[in-house]
């Protein structure tokens, strides 16, 4: 078996660089081959355990398009004996038919791109936001997820789940999952809503872009949080909205200074929670002043729940959204960075006025969200087990998060300035004058070493530093990844190198350009 899953891991590229995750990367390279006639019907498929470890990867991708491929009908099972192609396969998976036998190759033709994609940030991936190792900032573990529970949940649901069932064809989503995602924001988060008001979607990036679609025009003036989060800025560029920059202090959000750049925004986008990436909470009383700006003026709020569920110190405080009488407030919570990435199932808490809106916008690009995981959530929350995941995850990231800052204490004399925060998975350790994070960054990769540059979440003048994420490594992991930290840190202090002159692939990595405003 290990011989047909190498030959498989071949035809299944899977490239880390791109959005798609990479469940949906295995079943379209699946149903690909199919097409082509490259796979035949009847064909026997390598295991999941054995095609997981060809491509170096987890399991449960896998497990998870096998699941979508089998409840579509392009593979069949056959107990003790393996995974096929289906003899009869879907109507619209019959073998290509090339007129000279093969495909044909495009002409030469120039490339005519958009000015997003011929910006240098394009030019290539950095290498720290697909790397998987102790400093991982947008990485959870695996090791403690129910993978047992979750896999028969899958099973069960791809032997019953049907597309033609009208209940997996709503634009907003399952019903039952988000009746029960709104049972849980209510208990938890203090979010005011039912199920009519929340949209399913595939990730944040499409919440954002969802949201973008509906709120926005070309020139739209958007306040983002300085320093803030390099993936919402991305979308909101590419939405064509002027970007305005808009400081923090230790309250969150100035929205004082924000009217000063820009009295009149159409939306100021916030994660007030746990801010990414410097972890502040924003106080109740800075909250409310939001929200008095944004009724007065008819601005949107978009609120990004990041990291709420791993609270380790102080009191919980009611979301935005929950505090708000006015109805100007557009809720996104995920359940990624909660379970595991390659989810990709978030969601949308939508002004009742608004639902309609979003709704139309969100046909505009898939009609309505892949239904297998959306049953097999709905499931696992109501079985309890969502609930004990997070509890028991919540203590075990409490104490590598307590051995990440007693490290970092241990490791660097003097000692590195550091922003805990009080929640999430990740610290921020701000680098001594004269040291560029970047720099670091690329040679740190290198080494298998995963530093997220904490100046890629400015749009103006940023602080040196790193995003040291604790949530994919053990305590001992973590401290053998400090001490390889204090090691470059003390060879780029003795090298009198300076970020100018270093490594002229920087200026391609991670760079904000198009329509921003860097004002104050």
């Amino acid at each position: 078996m290990r011989k047909v899953a190498a030959t498989f891991s071949v035809l299944v590229s899977l490239d880390r660089s791109v959005a798609a995750p990479l469940h949906r990367q295995i079943y379209e390279a699946f149903v690909a081959k199919i097409a082509d006639g490259i796979l035949r019907r009847g064909q026997q498929l390598p295991s999941t355990r054995a095609l997981a470890a060809e491509l170096s990867i987890s399991r449960i991708p896998v497990l998870n398009a096998y699941s979508q491929l089998i409840a579509e009908g392009y593979f069949e099972t056959c107990s003790g004996i393996g995974t096929f192609v289906a003899r009869e396969l879907p109507q619209s998976s019959s073998p290509r038919v090339y007129a000279n036998g093969s495909p044909s190759k495009s002409a030469s033709t120039p490339a005519l791109l958009s000015k997003f994609c011929s910006r240098e940030s394009m030019a290539g991936a950095a290498p720290w936001l697909y790397g998987f190792g102790a400093f991982s900032a947008a990485r959870v573990t695996l090791e403690q997820f129910p993978s047992r529970i979750w896999s028969k949940l899958i099973a069960h649901h791809a032997s019953v789940i049907s597309d033609s069932d009208p209940r997996f064809t709503d634009p907003m989503g399952l019903r039952p999952l988000r009746e029960v995602i709104a049972t849980y924001l209510k208990s938890t988060r203090a979010v005011k809503c039912d199920a009519e008001q929340i949209m399913l979607v595939d990730g944040r990036h499409q919440a954002l872009t969802v949201t973008s679609q509906v709120l926005f025009d070309r020139g739209s003036p958007v306040w983002v949080e300085e320093p803030g989060c390099p993936a919402a800025r991305q979308v909101f560029t590419m939405a064509g909205c002027d970007l305005v920059a808009v400081p923090l202090d230790n309250e969150g959000i100035c929205v004082a200074r924000g009217a000063e750049l820009c009295e009149r925004p159409r939306a100021a986008y916030v994660t007030p929670s746990h801010q990414f990436p410097m972890g502040v909470t924003m106080t109740v009383a800075r909250r409310q002043q939001l929200l008095d700006w944004a009724h007065r003026l008819g601005s949107w709020i978009i609120e990004d729940d990041w990291g709420c569920e791993f609270r380790y110190e102080g009191m919980p405080v009611a979301s935005l959204q929950g505090l708000d009488t006015n109805a100007r407030v557009i809720y996104i919570g995920t359940f990624g960075r909660n379970l595991f990435p390659s989810l990709r199932l978030a969601y949308v808490v939508i002004p009742r006025d608004l639902v309609k809106y979003f709704v139309a916008a969100r046909q505009s690009l898939d009609l309505y969200p892949a239904s297998l995981f959306q049953a097999v959530l709905t499931d696992f929350i109501q079985e309890g087990h969502f609930g004990r995941h997070i509890r028991r995850m919540r203590r075990i990231y409490g104490q590598q998060r307590e051995a990440l800052r007693e490290g970092l204490k241990d490791e660097f004399r003097p000692p590195l300035e550091v922003s805990a925060g009080e929640a999430g998975t990740h610290v921020v350790a701000f680098l001594p004058n004269g040291i560029a994070d970047r720099e670091l960054s690329l040679q740190a990769a290198r080494q298998k070493l995963w530093l997220a540059p904490l100046s890629s979440c400015y749009l103006g003048n940023p602080r040196q530093g790193f995003i040291l994420g604790f949530g994919s490594a053990s305590s001992s992991d973590l401290k053998a990844a400090l001490s390889e930290l204090r090691r470059l840190v003390r060879g780029t202090r003795g090298s009198g190198s300076s970020h100018e002159e270093s490594l002229p692939e920087l200026h391609q990595l991670l760079s904000c350009n198009g329509p921003v405003r860097v004002l104050g």
